[in-house]
């Protein structure tokens, strides 16, 4: 059976319904009114998918049109609870990334104790890294942290087994050795101290 993309369209332009199939005639008429579009997609990503597969084999998938829609300007944003792997591998392949920015990133903000809220990144989007990703995931997550929380500056820090210099792996160590970039307002030791006390008194 084939599956239905849903997208959202950026316009006020009143959406026509594209797709013919089952799905598309049973959207209640309410709905119908509203700036929604349903775009047909034959194909399926299952959760056991092989992502690079996915990526190759499943160019019809609901997952991939709606990524690009993305990209076509027929849509703000893809929103999806299916296969991260594949979303991630499509989204890069069909988006892009950014100049200077080699990896995409899941970030996630926590509930906060105090006004402001933690921006944590990345969670699952890549195995293994190098210094160089982490600086970059430091500007992704300052970049998103002050557009969530309205804040110039966020702090960053860098979450480790330690505060001592000592402490971590090679990847580790040498983040904290390059990290220079005047955008990212690095934590000091206190500072990251003092959070993660306030943190794990809310846990």
């Amino acid at each position: 059976m084939p599956t239905c993309c849903w997208s959202v369209a950026p316009t006020r332009s009143r959406p026509r319904c594209s797709s013919s199939c089952s799905r598309v005639q049973a959207v209640p008429p309410r709905h119908r009114r509203l700036r929604i579009r349903v775009v047909p997609a034959s194909e399926v990503i299952r959760m056991d998918d092989n992502p690079v597969q996915a990526l190759r084999n499943r160019r019809d998938s609901s997952m991939r049109i709606a990524i690009e829609q993305v990209k076509a300007g027929e849509a703000d944003a893809c929103v999806s609870a299916g296969n991260t792997g594949a979303l991630m591998a499509i989204s890069r392949f069909v988006l892009k990334m950014l100049p200077g920015i080699d990896r995409p990133a899941i970030a996630r903000s926590c509930p906060p104790r105090t006004a402001v809220s933690t921006t944590m990144l990345d969670l699952g989007a890549n195995v293994d890294c190098e210094p160089a990703h982490l600086l970059q995931f430091a500007v992704m997550g300052s970049a998103l942290a002050s557009v969530l929380d309205g804040k110039e500056r966020p702090t960053v820090g860098l979450l480790n087994i330690g505060e001592e210099l000592i402490k971590g792996n090679d990847v580790v160590k040498e983040t904290r050795l390059i990290r220079e970039n005047p955008s990212i307002s690095w934590a000091t030791s206190r500072q990251r101290r003092v959070r993660w006390q306030e943190r794990r008194g809310r846990l």
